[in-house]
């Protein structure tokens, strides 16, 4: 399932993952992030879809 990740949905998605003990993903992955995408996000707060 591919996800479309917003600024309004990513805490969501993100407590998502956590809850699910089912799933064998990193969280950039379950994001549908790449890495970098991913450490973007986590230094400036942009998600690639802005």
């Amino acid at each position: 399932m591919t996800k479309t990740v917003t600024k309004e949905n990513i805490n969501d998605l993100i407590e998502e993952w956590h809850e699910n003990d089912d799933l064998h993903q990193e969280l950039h992955e379950f994001l549908g992030l790449t890495w970098e995408q991913y450490a973007h996000w986590v230094k400036t707060d942009e998600l690639p879809t802005e």
